[in-house]
């Protein structure tokens, strides 16, 4: 699958060789007075990547960090 960064972002990475995920970051010029989020707040960031999925194939992102999960984050 190719990657391709349209923002100024860190590019996505495993996190061992044999992670089947990958983790994605949040864009640097992503607007800094959004850093806090509320309890029932929503915010759309967009990961500035694009993927060229192969036919046959799908991207599914989803949450699996620790943080996500103690902090009842989606």
């Amino acid at each position: 699958m190719k990657l391709s960064k349209i923002r100024n972002v860190k590019t996505p990475t495993r996190g061992t060789v044999g992670s089947a995920g990958i983790d994605f970051y949040v864009p640097e010029d992503y607007p800094a007075n959004l850093c806090t989020i509320e309890p029932g707040d929503r915010y759309f960031i967009p990961s500035g990547i694009k993927a060229n999925v192969p036919e046959g194939f799908a991207l599914i992102a989803m949450n699996k960090s620790g943080i996500a999960l103690n902090k009842s984050l989606i």
